[in-house]
Formats: C-alpha cells, sequence, structure tokens
C-alpha cells in the first residue's frame, strides 16, 4: 500500500465525487480526504470526507490545518466551481446582461475560493517529494481560444484561477520551499472532464491519472 495522500475539495459534485472514487480503487493513496459543504458518507476505508465552506476562509484555514495534522498531502485537487447558480445567475449572451452581484458571485466561487485553498493548503503540501496541485479550471477560462464571447462572468472568473495557479506555482519555488532536492511542486489548471479527446470522452479515472503524472506548470488543455 502506498503511503502518499491525496485531498479532494469539492467532493460531493460529480466531477469531485468520480474523482475520490477513482482515487481510492486506485490503491496508490493510503488516504483520500473528500472535503465538500456537508457531510458525505465514506465509499472506501480509504476515503475520508472533512467540511468546509468555500465562502468563508476560516473554514478553509482550519479545514487545511486539519489536513496538515494528520501528514503531508502529495495530491490536491481543487474541484469546486460554479457555472450558474439558484438565484438566477446564467451565462451572459450579452454585455447588457452583466450585473455586479452576479459577478462577484462568479469570481468569489470560480477564482478567491480556490485561490484561499491554495493559500492554506501550503503547509499540508509534501516538501520532501513529488507534489501536485490541481485546479479544476474550463477551457472557456483560455484567452486565446475564446472565439465566440459571451458566458462574460464565467470566463473572466476562470481566467483569473488560471493565473492564480500558474502565480502559485512561481512563488512556492521562488520562496525556495522546497527542502529536498528530489521534490517537485507542480501546481496545473485544467478543464473539467468528461471531454472530448482523439481517444474520446474521458473517465474520472483516466483523468486522474493524467493529473497524478503531471510534470509542467502551465495550465493545459485536454
Amino acid at each position: 500500500m502506498s503511503d502518499r495522500r491525496a485531498a479532494v475539495w469539492g467532493a460531493s459534485g460529480g466531477i469531485g465525487r468520480a474523482l475520490v472514487n477513482a482515487l481510492a480503487s486506485s490503491c496508490d493513496y493510503r488516504l483520500v480526504h473528500a472535503g465538500c459543504r456537508n457531510p458525505v458518507a465514506p465509499v472506501s476505508t480509504v476515503v475520508k470526507p472533512f467540511t468546509f465552506d468555500l465562502l468563508d476562509e476560516s473554514s478553509i484555514a482550519a479545514a487545511a490545518t486539519a489536513l496538515a495534522a494528520v501528514g503531508p498531502v502529495d495530491l490536491t485537487i481543487v474541484a469546486t466551481g460554479m457555472l450558474h447558480d439558484a438565484a438566477g445567475n446564467w451565462p451572459e449572451k450579452s454585455f447588457a446582461a452583466l450585473t455586479a452581484d452576479a459577478m462577484v458571485a462568479s469570481f468569489c466561487i470560480n477564482s478567491v475560493g480556490p485561490a484561499l485553498i491554495a493559500k492554506h493548503m501550503i503547509q499540508a503540501i509534501s516538501m520532501h517529494r513529488r507534489s501536485v496541485f490541481v485546479a479544476l479550471s474550463a477551457r472557456a477560462g483560455s484567452i486565446s481560444d475564446n472565439q465566440l464571447g459571451g458566458w462574460h462572468n464565467y470566463r473572466a472568473s476562470k481566467a483569473g484561477l488560471n493565473m492564480i495557479i500558474v502565480n502559485l506555482a512561481i512563488e512556492l519555488n521562488a520562496r525556495g520551499c522546497l527542502r529536498s532536492p528530489s521534490a517537485s511542486i507542480l501546481a496545473r489548471s485544467t478543464p473539467a472532464f468528461p471531454c472530448r479527446s482523439k481517444k474520446g470522452w474521458q473517465t474520472a479515472s483516466c483523468f486522474s491519472q493524467q493529473i497524478a503524472r503531471s510534470t509542467c506548470f502551465r495550465s493545459w488543455m485536454l
């Protein structure tokens, strides 16, 4: 049994839940922390649930501290995100539909929340061996790929997330956080699956394996 640990923030959503299941069944991790707002029943003895509120930094800080106390985390996946909400905020088709409230809501969920998770998870990241930090983004957040416009809040908030993750990787290495020559901290943002590739639709298992093998800091599109 591996001695590695993983943490999935946003484990109650479809993508997060599938990733937790894939990681737990892979036998690559001795422990998979599964975090969401409300407690969920563990799918196996490997899974350890924890709770947090993405809109409450103190809640994120407390959860990260608890994870660090258990032991270093080798793989962190932030699977939170919002395209639309119950308040009626839907992707805009024109600038006339923009509202400040909708923009704040999108950025709080898609950019600020993951940034705060990164801030507080630094204490839990393994510094003596290879560690990976992944935040699920969206192709819609790519500036160079945007040919259609629209979805202003969502696109902008995901673009902000991509920049946050790149900056995280740069800062951690610039600060000399790595304590072992063989260690590396890899930070990536990636579109959420399932997505169409040349080999067809990806499964959670395939997707989690790709994440675990990540070897660069850049955002990437599947």
